[in-house]
């Protein structure tokens, strides 16, 4: 989200979209890789 705010102010606008993309990827990655260990936890816990 930190990206996202900051890349509004800058002047290369094509290196703040890109920055933006890589971000959300990232981002993406840790919700998909949070959620897998939660559920194998939640399941060791069984």
């Amino acid at each position: 989200m930190n990206v996202s705010i900051n890349t509004k102010f800058m002047k290369q606008r094509e290196t703040a979209r890109q920055l933006d993309q890589e971000a959300s990827e990232l981002a993406e990655t840790g919700r998909k890789l949070s959620d897998e260990i939660y559920a194998n936890v939640e399941a060791a816990l069984k």
